[in-house]
């Protein structure tokens, strides 16, 4: 019985705009927004946001397998597949750390940890990252007659002469197969979440599958590795900034991983605790810093944010930051641009300096440090003069000299109260 020949693939149908319309994609393993360099404590709702679009994504599937053709399914190595890729994607990301970041830095590295507890849990309870095998899919040059989707080896007993001339390594026109990864199988497969067309299936009846055996690990899982770098590089600086102790456990690196995870939740918790606190006292310190009080008076350890109530926006900024909740959308809000002194995303000219560089500063902490003729550049301005004028730039000052203060007593804090001598 001769087999039949495949017929063509529709075009998408066009809409009254003249444009077609955007097809439905089964969510990515990989993100680049936010990255590996973003706060995880935004990178993980996004990626745990991609996992469960899979899900519900795998169901419409299913269903619309079920309604065509019945005998069909998607093997779990797919998903799998799928899943360990997300894994290794979602434990790139990394969180910052030192013994001495600003506040407001300190609150969101806290929050990354937090992040990471809370990645780990879930990862660990649906026991994601760990795939049985490597899936494959062969696309044949025409349909291979089952009512299922079969395996590589099914096909071969069924049409043996194919795989003879495969073994040759000789290939008529037109029938060499293409091999799928499962990525690439699902991209394909998307016409499950849209409306087929009689070309998509009859392209899903020329598919084959294998699954070749994954080669034991000789390094611990991602989720494992990323723990054990992590949060022992992270929590003993948080911890001195924030004068509190972390468990032993946390940097051994024999603690098994449930019990590293279950301590460094303790740790947040305290840590929270600790970063309300400084937030408490840095928002009664609001006071203009003298410099030549900065060597007659004592120094506070608590780093001091800002020098005006002008920049209390700041304080609500960072209590917000440590109420974090969970991410609804994987876009920012509509307005926002990547804030750099580069002048290719400045505002208008004409407009309030003062108030503008202000807005910059509640979003940006890094703004602090950039120069007057960076300012000028960014708001195009001139090259600075107009920015030494303002109220902000003061407070900038102020914001410097705070932060160094700052470092001075820590120094000596970890001198037993003395200072290094000058050599």
């Amino acid at each position: 019985m001769p087999i039949p020949p495949v017929p063509p693939v529709d075009p998408a149908p066009v809409g009254p705009s003249g444009t077609r319309p955007a097809l439905r994609q089964f969510p990515s393993h990989f993100r680049l927004n936010p990255g590996p360099y973003d706060p995880f404590a935004l990178r993980w709702p996004a990626k745990r946001a991609d996992a469960d679009a899979l899900a519900q994504d795998s169901w419409v599937a299913f269903d619309a397998l079920r309604a065509r053709l019945p005998g069909f399914r998607i093997p779990d190595a797919v998903w799998d597949n799928w899943l360990s890729r997300w894994v290794q994607d979602l434990f790139l990301g990394f969180i910052r750390s030192s013994d001495r970041l600003p506040t407001l830095a300190v609150a969101a590295a806290v929050e990354d940890v937090r992040a990471g507890v809370a990645a780990l849990r879930y990862v660990m309870a649906n026991g994601f990252g760990e795939q049985s095998g490597t899936f494959c899919a062969s696309v044949f040059p025409s349909q291979v007659g089952f009512p299922h989707l079969p395996t590589v080896e099914e096909v071969r007993r069924h049409h043996p002469a194919f795989f003879l001339r495969a073994e040759s390594g000789w290939f008529p026109d037109g029938e060499r197969p293409e091999r799928l990864d499962a990525g690439q199988f699902l991209n394909r497969l998307s016409f499950l979440l849209n409306e087929p067309t009689e070309a998509d299936w009859a392209w899903l009846e020329r598919v084959a599958y294998q699954i070749d055996p994954v080669q034991p690990r000789e390094t611990p899982a991602p989720p494992e590795a990323w723990a054990r770098r992590i949060f022992p590089e992270v929590i003993p600086g948080l911890s001195l900034c924030l004068e509190i102790s972390y468990d032993p456990h946390i940097v051994d690196p024999g603690t098994p991983l449930p019990v590293l995870v279950a301590h460094v939740h303790s740790w947040y918790l305290t840590a929270r605790e600790a970063v309300q606190r400084q937030v408490k006292n840095a928002t009664q310190a609001l006071t203009p810093v003298i410099p030549s009080t900065l060597t007659a008076a004592p120094l506070n350890p608590l780093p001091i944010i800002m020098a005006s109530s002008d920049l209390a926006v700041q304080i609500d900024r960072t209590e917000a930051v440590i109420e974090i909740s969970p991410v609804e959308t994987d876009h920012p809000p509509t307005g926002t641009e990547v804030l750099v002194p580069d002048g290719t995303s400045g505002g208008k000219k004409g407009l309030n300096i003062n108030a503008r560089m202000l807005d910059v500063l509640s979003k940006n902490l890094d703004s602090y440090y950039w120069s007057a003729s960076q300012w000028g550049d960014y708001l195009g301005c001139g090259k600075g003069g107009s920015v030494k004028q303002t109220k902000a730039w003061d407070q900038i000052k102020v914001y410097r000299a705070s932060q160094a203060a700052e470092r001075v007593a820590r120094t000596g804090a970890l001198n037993g109260g003395k200072r290094k001598p000058r050599q």
